[in-house]
């Protein structure tokens, strides 16, 4: 897939969380500078876990209060956010996170493979 001609377009940003050293504040800041700058109607967090890491260990204990605020923020824009989050099932749950945060979204898809002789080879939508 080509992420340069768009990026070089103006239409599609990455941004690179410095791991360890954010707060939360600084992240919505520049997701919504990022949103204004390209005129964003998309946003892709992926992942959850790996933005909670990217926190700075003072902000991880109030991780859900502040994801509610950076998403509130950034949907105010009017921006739509595409989250993921791996999640690992046991046999009798299906745990999306650690924490209650189905709260935040409007749908949730589950995507799960499987292994087919040598390789992931099938994908089921439910």
């Amino acid at each position: 897939m080509d992420f340069v001609t768009p990026q070089k377009d103006g239409k599609l940003a990455v941004l690179y969380l410095r791991p360890l050293d954010l707060s939360v504040d600084e992240t919505v800041g520049e997701s919504l500078d990022t949103v204004r700058r390209t005129g964003a109607k998309r946003l892709a967090i992926d992942s959850l876990a790996g933005f909670e890491m990217a926190l700075a260990p003072t902000f991880r204990t109030d991780f859900r209060e502040s994801l509610y605020r950076m998403i509130g923020a950034l949907t105010r824009t009017g921006v739509t956010i595409l989250s993921t989050v791996e999640v690992v099932e046991t046999f009798t749950e299906l745990a999306l996170s650690p924490y209650s945060i189905s709260f935040l979204s409007d749908d949730i898809i589950r995507c799960d493979t499987w292994k087919s002789t040598a390789s992931f080879e099938k994908w089921s939508w439910s």
